[in-house]
């Protein structure tokens, strides 16, 4: 555990998350949300606007004597054509189309909302977890400061036992300390590794894609 831990703590964790961190599927879900209504909108803003067209078109005209399929100049002389046409339109009332507009803008400003307070979530629980982690790691230097005064104190009392200036109960006690400063320091071990894996999900890491870059 604390091999592990050691190894969340000196990760460069600005580069994971510049690597292999995704956009969080929430904040996609609100993106493409707004992305759609918005597209909508447009779309009803051509609604309401007039229309104006142009067509054009040649044309080609034969005959034949016997009255089938041909291309003689029978009836007139110039036997192709060209035609062209301009067209403008507008229903006589936008009113049910604006109507439509407005109710559609205030369903994208709705979900512009819903998806600025997904992202302020998303980021209150980036931060948060950020915070947890440091502060597991600050629990850790302090285990690890309190192991290594145990393991003096141990080696301490068992110099004195050996000189006959030390009980067997100092050395007990060192013992004891030392076996309960070990296991405090694989509980902030097991913190560390926790609070680090739940910085990387809240900051969108991808860690099937970490993993296959790392083998």
């Amino acid at each position: 555990l604390t091999e592990w831990a050691e190894l969340c703590v000196t990760a460069d964790v600005d580069k994971i998350v510049s690597e292999f961190g995704k956009e969080l599927p929430e904040v996609r879900v609100a993106r493409l949300a707004v992305e759609a209504s918005r597209a909508r909108e447009k779309e009803l803003e051509e609604s309401t606007r007039s229309s104006l067209s142009l067509s054009a078109g040649i044309s080609y005209q034969g005959e034949n004597e016997d009255f089938g399929l041909g291309n003689e100049a029978l009836l007139r002389d110039d036997r192709a054509g060209f035609d062209a046409a301009l067209v403008w339109s507008r229903p006589f009332s936008f009113e049910s189309e604006r109507a439509s507009l407005r109710a559609q803008r205030s369903r994208t400003a709705a979900l512009r909302e819903r998806q600025r307070q997904v992202l302020i979530s998303v980021e209150t629980r980036r931060r948060q977890a950020e915070a947890l982690f440091f502060a597991a790691v600050e629990r850790m230097a302090a285990a690890k400061k309190a192991v290594e005064s145990a393991h003096k104190a141990l080696k301490s009392e068992s110099e004195r036992l050996a000189l006959g200036e030390g009980s067997s109960r100092s050395v007990l006690d060192a013992q004891t300390d030392l076996t309960s400063a070990e296991g405090r320091a694989n509980a902030v071990a097991y913190n560390v590794i926790c609070s680090f894996l739940d910085l990387m999900l809240a900051s969108g890491v991808d860690f099937g894609g970490a993993s296959l870059a790392n083998q």
